[in-house]
């Protein structure tokens, strides 16, 4: 069990970035770039920034309300984007809202907010036909109405603490990190009906209070922050069975309290949050998963920790929700070297705690 301060850090901090949850490929990655961010604010709102694609600089383009004592935690975007989930953390359930493809506009989905409560994290399956929910004691997944956007309870699998989900990107399996329980649980998901069957071996051992869980793009490696560890568990994933297996070196040491994981679209760097207000940053060693520091690290995340990373598609920039500063930084990355340095900042109108990208092809001219 955490510290009290530690664990409402975790709590707070606890959340699912549209990146953790869709995996974007190098070659979908040059083809792309991000139109419009979303950020969810520790109050009922939304915060709409777009997105200059030659800087990577935030405008403020609006918000979005949600109901009376809500409070907006995590958030998911389904892969044709065209939908964004707001997970609530104050019980009123999950919101929908449909995107406009011009504007960033969000208009609330009918029968939003839906019956999935308490939302910690949320990931879409990478076909838009589920969404995975960390609901506090239990991992529930629900049927996704293409017309719609509405959700149906699928399947409800309980045990651990399960605090952070993602896919990797086939689909077929998803995987949790279960903070108080220290370990990590895989399910494979039924493409038919959305029933979760735990992998072989499954809970995995992690570190102290993991709380984050990312997969790099190519799918065969996944990443976990230990909150109370200081470091990350790096585990290779068998794409037959779904069970993971340790990276020889793990776990991997970084700042204290990390949070927050990005990585870039390559597949080359993976970035880390911590609470000395800094991002680690590693090399990802593309035959073993093993991870290396880079040089520079760790790098400056803005005016106060990042509770959340969010990757450009195009792989340029980073962005950083700096939750006690109110605001979110744009870092940019250095292709060759992975080093991060600053660009820009903008407010927030709450105390930020989730950032989710909507892309835009670019011209193929």
């Amino acid at each position: 069990m955490p510290s009290a301060r530690a664990l409402t850090k975790i709590l707070a901090a606890a959340t699912l970035a549209a990146s953790l949850g869709n995996v974007f490929s190098p070659t979908a990655a040059a083809q792309a770039q991000a139109c419009f961010a979303y950020v969810a604010n520790n109050n009922p709102s939304v915060s709409i920034y777009s997105v200059d694609a030659a800087t990577g600089s935030l405008t403020d383009a609006g918000t979005a309300s949600l109901g009376p004592m809500s409070s907006a935690f995590a958030l998911a975007i389904n892969p044709s984007q065209t939908f964004l989930y707001v997970g609530d953390n104050a019980g009123t359930g999950t919101w929908g809202f449909a995107i406009d493809a011009d504007s960033g506009a969000l208009t609330p989905l009918a029968d939003s907010p839906f019956p999935v409560t308490n939302s910690l994290s949320l990931a879409v399956e990478p076909s838009g036909r589920f969404l995975i929910a960390a609901l506090g004691g239990n991992v529930s997944s629900f049927r996704i109405d293409p017309a719609t956007g509405g959700l149906e309870r699928a399947d409800t699998v309980v045990g651990g603490t399960p605090w952070s989900v993602t896919f990797e990107p086939s689909g077929q399996y998803v995987y949790v990190a279960n903070v108080n329980s220290n370990n990590v649980s895989g399910f494979r998901l039924d493409a038919d009906t959305g029933a979760l069957t735990a992998v072989p071996g499954s809970p995995f051992s992690a570190g102290a209070n993991p709380s984050r869980v990312v997969i790099e793009p190519s799918g065969r490696f996944l990443y976990v922050s230990n909150g109370n560890g200081s470091n990350l568990n790096a585990y290779s994933i068998d794409s037959d069975t779904g069970a993971l297996s340790p990276i020889s070196g793990s776990p991997f040491p970084t700042g204290v309290i990390p949070e927050a994981m990005a990585i870039d679209p390559s597949g080359r760097y993976l970035y880390v949050s911590n609470f000395q207000n800094n991002i680690d940053g590693f090399s990802i060693d593309p035959d073993t998963g093993a991870l290396a520091r880079l040089d520079g690290s760790p790098f400056p995340a803005g005016d106060s920790t990042a509770l959340d990373l969010s990757m450009d598609p195009s792989g340029q920039f980073l962005y950083a929700a700096n939750h006690d500063a109110r605001k979110v930084t744009v870092l940019a990355v250095d292709a060759n070297t992975g080093r991060l340095s600053l660009l820009s900042s903008v407010a927030s109108p709450g105390f930020p705690l989730a950032i989710a990208l909507v892309t835009c092809p670019t011209d193929p001219r």
